[in-house]
């Protein structure tokens, strides 16, 4: 029985403004969740199942396999968990599942071609507005000539004044390594506007469901702040969950390359995990393919 497409496609609809996690390899996968687990982010048990499940599909894609479409796609939906894991407001319930390996590699590609649509729009609405920002300056030039609404003025307002807070940090900035970091997070930022921006253009207000367009504007924001004065990332109520032990799978060490034998010890170690939890009943129903 699936109880699991339905939750992530809605799910998806929300990220579209400011992008998922780029997430090319299983080695991308852990190196995200590495970076979770060390800012505090916490993890539910459902959302843990099915990243495993996610990542042992991806490895059973060989090599000669990796740039095809069913291999993107996995990737992409190991990407949206992850930003689903991040998100305060996402969680993938706890028992919501699918009914095998062929409707999780189904899924992903639904989820796949619904978010390459979305870009589309997305991309579309930038070359048709000129939607493009390299800094807060930008911005004003931008305000000038868009179509205006409130949701739109408030877009501009905030995500200007974060822009500029991080320009004037960036130049204050004295250690070369440091500024170089805060000048890639603010390059992100200024990517992440332009998106947003974009997706208020692409989808107007009486075609948008008002949830889905306040949630996507307030993270949006949200994020766009973060990046810009390129402070760590972390998510409410971290302080008091920072001692908790989060996504210890990925503590595996993949070394310098993923081959074959690597890739299968590892997928035997998923294998394991989800026996581990499954008990006596036996191994989860995704690891019963062939």
């Amino acid at each position: 029985m699936d109880t699991l497409s339905a939750p992530l496609l809605r799910m998806a609809a929300f990220f579209v403004g400011g992008g998922l996690p780029r997430v090319d390899d299983v080695r991308a996968v852990f190196a995200h969740a590495r970076d979770l687990r060390e800012r505090g982010v916490p993890t539910q048990p459902g959302e843990e199942a099915f990243l495993r499940q996610v990542t042992w599909c991806m490895l059973q894609i060989q090599h000669d396999q990796e740039e095809g479409e069913l291999h993107q796609a996995l990737a992409r939906l190991a990407a949206l968990t992850l930003a689903i894991i991040e998100d305060d407001d996402f969680s993938i319930p706890e028992g919501c599942r699918l009914s095998g390996r062929v409707a999780l590699e189904a899924l992903a590609v639904q989820v796949q071609r619904q978010l390459e649509q979305q870009e589309m729009q997305l991309a579309a609405a930038m070359g048709i507005h000129g939607v493009e920002v390299r800094g807060a300056a930008d911005l004003d030039a931008l305000e000038a000539r868009l179509p205006r609404s409130a949701d739109l003025d408030r877009a501009l307002r905030g995500a200007r004044n974060h822009l500029r807070e991080g320009e004037r940090l960036l130049a204050a900035q004295r250690d070369p390594a440091r500024a170089a970091r805060h000048r890639e997070r603010l390059g992100e930022a200024c990517e992440r506007t332009a998106r947003l921006l974009a997706r208020l253009l692409a989808v107007p207000v009486d075609r948008d469901h008002p949830v889905v367009r306040a949630h996507v504007l307030r993270r949006e924001l949200k994020r766009i702040e973060v990046d810009a004065l390129g402070v760590v990332r972390l998510t409410e109520g971290e302080q008091a969950r920072r001692t908790r032990e989060l996504l210890a799978w990925a503590d595996q060490d993949l070394g310098e390359r993923l081959d074959d034998a690597n890739k299968a010890a590892l997928a035997e170690q998923l294998k394991a995990v989800a026996q581990e939890q499954e008990g006596d009943a036996g191994a989860s129903w995704f690891f019963e393919q062939d």
